[in-house]
C-alpha cells in the first residue's frame, strides 16, 4: 500500500445492532429450546448455528478492528480483495447494489487487470441477480454515504494523476452522529417489538408487513441511483426482514413452550392422582409443582382445567385469537375444539 492512505473502518454503532439482535436470539434459543420434533430440531440447530456464528463474527468486528476499505491516490482496496490494491485506471465502471438493505459498490474491472492477476470472471448467483461481474465492496457496516463514495470513485477513475492527488486530498468522511444511531436503534427496537406483539394477536399484520418488505426490496434494487427512494426502501426492507425473523423465532419458541406446558400439566395431573387417589379439581392444586419457566408461567394464565368426577379432567387453552384448544395426551399435542 501507499504511504498516503485513507483508512475506513467498520462503524461500531452499525455493528452494535446486529450484534445485540444475534446475541438475543442465541440466548433465547438456549434458554427456551424448541427442538421437539424432527423439523423443529433441524430448524433449531440451523438457526442456532446461524445466529451463533453471526454473534461471534460481530463480536470480532466490534473489538478487533481492522481497515475495511483503504483508499489512496493510486487505487482502492477492501479486506476481501486477494488481488491487492485495484488501481483507478483498472476500474471500467461501478454499480451501486442493494440486496435486502445491504449495500454494495460493484467494481467492474478491466480485462487487462483480470489477466494480469490471473482472475477469471465468475458467474455467481449474486452476480447474475445484480448484473455485476467483478468485485463487490460491502459498505453496509461502515459510516459513509454510498452516493458520496460512488461519486468519489468515479472522479478518481476519470481524473489524471495530478487531478487525483488533489481529489484525494479533499476526500474526507464525516464523523458519525452517535446520538442519531442510539435514537434510531431504540425506535427500531420498539417498533419491531410492537409489531411482533401485535402480530401474536392479529396475524394479518404479518401480511401487512411482508408485502411492503417485498416491494421495497425490489424497488431498492432498481432505483439504486435515486438516493432518497433507495434509503427509504432499504430501511423498509431491512426492518421488515428483521421483524419477520424475530416473529418467526418468537412464534416457534412460544409454540414449543406451550407444547411443553401441556406435557408438564399432564404429568402433574397423573402424579397428583397417584399420590392423592383422585384427580385435581383445579389447576392451582398442581401449578406449584410443575417446574415452569417464565414463558410457561405466562401461558398458564390462559389454561383452563375442566374437572370431571368420573375421570381425568380436560386441559384447555384459549389462544390469543380466542380459539379453544384441548391437550390430547395420546398424541401429545394441542388440538382445536
Amino acid at each position: 500500500m501507499n504511504s498516503k492512505e485513507y483508512k475506513i473502518y467498520m462503524s461500531r454503532w452499525k455493528i452494535f445492532t446486529p450484534l445485540i439482535l444475534s446475541l438475543c436470539f442465541v440466548v433465547l434459543m438456549i434458554l427456551f429450546p424448541f427442538a421437539k420434533d424432527t423439523l423443529n430440531t433441524i430448524f433449531y440447530y440451523l438457526a442456532l448455528l446461524l445466529f451463533g456464528s453471526g454473534t461471534i463474527l460481530f463480536i470480532y468486528y466490534f473489538f478487533f478492528r481492522r481497515p475495511h476499505i483503504i483508499i489512496s491516490k493510486t487505487g482502492i482496496w477492501d479486506h476481501t480483495m486477494k488481488t491487492g490494491e485495484v488501481r483507478w485506471e483498472d476500474i471500467e465502471a461501478i454499480q451501486l447494489l442493494n440486496f435486502l438493505g445491504e449495500k454494495f459498490i460493484s467494481l467492474i474491472l478491466s480485462e487487462d487487470f483480470l489477466k494480469k492477476k490471473n482472475i477469471k470472471r465468475r458467474s455467481t448467483i449474486f452476480n447474475k441477480f445484480f448484473g455485476s461481474s467483478s468485485h463487490q465492496i460491502s459498505i453496509g457496516l461502515i459510516h459513509i454515504d454510498e452516493m458520496f463514495l460512488a461519486e468519489f470513485i468515479i472522479k478518481m477513475m476519470e481524473a489524471s494523476d495530478l487531478e487525483r492527488e488533489q481529489i484525494f486530498k479533499n476526500f474526507k468522511v464525516e464523523e458519525p452522529n452517535h446520538s442519531e444511531y442510539i435514537t434510531q436503534f431504540l425506535f427500531n427496537s420498539l417498533l419491531i417489538l410492537f409489531l411482533v406483539y401485535a402480530s401474536y394477536y392479529y396475524l394479518w399484520i404479518i401480511w401487512v408487513v411482508m408485502i411492503p418488505t417485498g416491494l421495497a426490496s425490489i424497488e431498492a434494487r432498481w432505483r439504486i441511483f435515486d438516493p432518497t427512494i433507495t434509503k427509504i426502501c432499504s430501511y423498509i426492507a431491512l426492518l421488515g426482514i428483521v421483524y419477520i425473523t424475530v416473529f418467526s423465532l418468537v412464534f416457534v419458541t412460544l409454540d414449543a413452550q406451550l407444547q411443553g406446558l401441556g406435557e408438564k400439566i399432564e404429568i402433574g395431573i397423573n402424579d397428583f392422582g397417584t399420590k392423592m387417589g383422585r384427580y385435581p379439581r383445579n389447576i392451582d392444586e398442581i401449578s406449584k409443582n410443575l417446574d415452569l419457566n417464565i414463558i410457561q408461567m405466562w401461558q398458564l394464565e390462559t389454561v383452563k382445567y375442566k374437572f370431571d368426577e368420573n375421570r381425568k379432567g380436560h386441559i384447555q387453552y384459549i389462544s390469543p385469537k380466542g380459539i379453544l384448544k384441548e391437550y390430547d395426551a395420546l398424541w401429545n399435542e394441542w388440538v382445536k375444539k
